[in-house]
């Protein structure tokens, strides 16, 4: 299939192909979701988002999962933010259904919400570092990146050593949000239970390839790219 190229979109984070060859893309800042067809046509923002709850001032978009059985369900997964006091909050997780013909969103909810939810310690970055890449898994869950925030000085940042915290993280959830079974530190007194891999930086990458397996990179710093 043929797809003409379109400068009209700003800041362009994440896209999901939808069943007619068409596809979803979020916008970061401000967050939008639009609909962009194979010859460049740009939908309206799509509606809904307010369902988010949201009270800060703006709400920006990072990564989109179409659900795998979305022919019949419609549900699509979306991770986001909100902007408080000139930082970058705590990555979100919402789930949503896709009403195409009507462009909105119906049935958003917010099923998590990484911890904390405004990283505002003076040495964290005001949204760099944020992470929020997410896959779905061959096992049916959502797995999903939260940066480190670290803003880059010579101090010391352990955060992402730290099972208190889900920053530095890739943490691994189910369709609704809980734990998913099997995570390595749902049992270890103190920790976050949806912790999945500790230790990492800025990711800035997330991919399943075709056996499974999760590949992830990310921004180090002085040539730390990994």
């Amino acid at each position: 299939m043929l797809f003409r190229s379109t400068g009209k979109l700003y800041a362009p984070w994440a896209l999901g192909f939808l069943p007619d060859g068409k596809f979803l893309v979020t916008e970061k800042m401000p967050g939008n979701l639009r609909v962009v067809s194979p010859d460049g046509t740009i939908s309206a923002p799509v509606s809904g988002l307010d369902q988010l709850g949201v009270t800060w001032p703006k709400t920006g978009l990072f990564d989109l999962v179409m659900d795998p059985d979305y022919a019949r369900n419609h549900n699509i997964y979306f991770t986001f933010f909100a902007w408080d006091r000139s930082m970058i909050g705590g990555i979100q997780v919402a789930r949503a259904t896709f009403d195409q013909a009507a462009n909105a969103l119906r049935n958003v909810k917010v099923i998590w919400r990484a911890v904390p939810a405004t990283p505002n310690d003076a040495r964290s970055g005001v949204g760099s570092r944020s992470g929020g890449r997410m896959v779905m898994g061959k096992d049916g869950f959502l797995y999903i990146t939260i940066g480190d925030r670290d803003a880059g000085s010579s101090f010391p940042w352990r955060v992402a050593q730290t099972l208190d915290t889900h920053l530095g993280k890739i943490v691994r959830i189910t369709k609704d949000g809980k734990p998913a079974p099997g995570n390595p530190y749902l049992k270890t007194p103190g920790a976050l239970p949806e912790i999945w891999a500790i230790g990492q930086r800025s990711q800035e990458g997330l991919a399943v390839d075709a056996q499974g397996r999760i590949w992830e990179t990310e921004h180090g710093p002085r040539g730390g790219d990994e």
